[in-house]
């Protein structure tokens, strides 16, 4: 129940993959990606694939931070809204009073919630592979740097449901799920321009240590997350708008 028989994972994929805005975004994400290498691509009328590595090395590197960027400010606008809109919609409550477990819930919302964001980053895999055969960067680093963008994705994802779950609005986490993941994601732009000449020993974190951190974080937050939906705080929160505390405090007993 917790991947290929959830409710919850069927039902956001078949609504959100649907939509007529997924392959609005999509096409324009690709176009726009696309646009960036055709401009910056080398102008030489006869390309020397060995003459100037280190053009070819700035171009995947601006397309992967670019695409980095992009991806890590858009993963709380998918995911910010999981359990808020529940919420919203006033199905929160029934969500909880169904059968599935609470880590099902969360898996469910944070798969469904990344799926199509994921979908992006492979769908630009094409377009990053025609830089390669420019020189200066090897496929190993290239791989490396698409699972660095990967976890990083699943990472902010998960912080960006772990806020959902503390508010009651999408307003508020999307803001402070914004707040949390810009200060990581440009510490990780940081490093990886610092590591730009010394590529083994960032090849050696991105797949050594990135993905033991990432893990951590993740496991962390979910456990969290589904005990607050295991114990939440916040139900009863639709009684409020039906039975007023203040006004039947003043009502005459009997009535």
């Amino acid at each position: 129940m917790y991947l290929f028989e959830n409710p919850v994972l069927q039902r956001e994929l078949l609504v959100n993959l649907r939509m007529t805005r997924a392959f609005a975004l999509l096409f324009f994400y690709l176009a726009i990606l696309g646009l960036v290498v055709l401009l910056a691509w080398p102008q030489q009328r006869q390309l020397d694939l060995t003459t100037n590595p280190e053009a070819a090395r700035r171009l995947v590197n601006l397309v992967f931070l670019g695409q980095y960027l992009l991806a890590s400010m858009m993963a709380p606008s998918f995911a910010a809204g999981a359990i808020t809109g529940e919420k919203e919609r006033k199905s929160y409550e029934m969500l909880l009073a169904s059968p599935l477990r609470p880590g099902a819930i969360v898996l469910g919302k944070l798969l469904a919630s990344l799926c199509h964001l994921l979908l992006l980053v492979f769908a630009s895999l094409p377009i990053v592979m025609l830089c390669l055969p420019l020189g200066g960067v090897s496929i190993y680093e290239a791989l490396a740097a698409y699972l660095g963008l990967i976890l990083s994705i699943i990472t902010f994802g998960m912080i960006s449901l772990a806020t959902s779950s503390y508010f009651q609005r999408t307003s508020a986490a999307l803001v402070v799920a914004y707040l949390l993941i810009l200060p990581l994601a440009l510490v990780g732009v940081a490093c990886w321009i610092a590591l730009a000449e010394r590529g083994s020993l960032r090849l050696i974190l991105t797949v050594g240590v990135l993905p033991v951190v990432c893990a951590a974080i993740c496991i962390w937050l979910f456990r969290e997350t589904a005990a607050r939906l295991l114990h939440p705080p916040d139900v009863g929160s639709e009684g409020k708008e039906v039975v007023d505390l203040e006004v039947e405090s003043n009502k005459p007993w009997g009535w």
